[in-house]
């Protein structure tokens, strides 16, 4: 008899250990995925947009345009010398920086933004022209 009461003892331990291992999974799963469906929300409603008007930023929590004018420097970096540079993105490159007086730097390449080379070319000569600065390449040299 005094087995018996040992294996029904056991038994409830068990099950409550496994229960509340059960609870706890699904209360994680259940966070994961609450937090997953956030960050693909603020991932899917950001973009960036290169116009007339500036760089317009948009994401969830608000909108902010960057004039072309407030430009202080635009530089590229190649893909050797990339590594070095916390605000870039990504291992390939060239790499194209844009500085505005306020601090903010937007840069953009063919890993971030699944730019083709033409597509690049086109970004690089509107910004160019508009804030009438020219490309520097990092390391010496301007692009013309």
């Amino acid at each position: 008899m005094e087995r018996r009461g040992c294996r029904e003892r056991d038994a409830i331990t068990i099950r409550s250990i496994t229960g509340l291992s059960l609870k706890l999974a699904l209360t994680l799963q259940a966070a994961f995925l609450r937090d997953l469906r956030i960050a693909l929300y603020a991932y899917l409603s950001c973009w960036t947009i290169v116009g007339p008007a500036g760089i317009d930023e948009r994401t969830p929590w608000g909108r902010r345009t960057h004039s072309l004018d407030q430009v202080t420097s635009l530089e590229i970096v190649s893909r050797a010398l990339r590594r070095d540079d916390e605000h870039l993105i990504g291992n390939d490159g060239p790499w194209h920086k844009v500085e505005f007086v306020d601090g903010k730097v937007f840069d953009f390449g063919p890993e971030n933004e699944k730019l083709f080379r033409g597509d690049i070319s086109v970004i690089e000569n509107f910004i160019a022209q508009q804030s009438g600065k020219t490309w520097r390449v990092r390391g010496g040299g301007v692009k013309h």
